[in-house]
């Protein structure tokens, strides 16, 4: 990835941007619907 693994371009000084990320929003709803999507994929 290139949002903060190996590189950070959501930081890059060069790009003149510096972007906030936040995690864990709507985790619980965004893990119910991924895991509904691909359990109706398999049958």
């Amino acid at each position: 990835g290139a949002a903060g693994t190996v590189v950070d371009i959501l930081n890059n000084s060069y790009l003149g941007s510096k972007t906030e990320v936040y995690f864990g929003i709507m985790e619980e709803e965004c893990k119910t619907l991924l895991k509904d999507f691909f359990e109706n994929l398999r049958e």
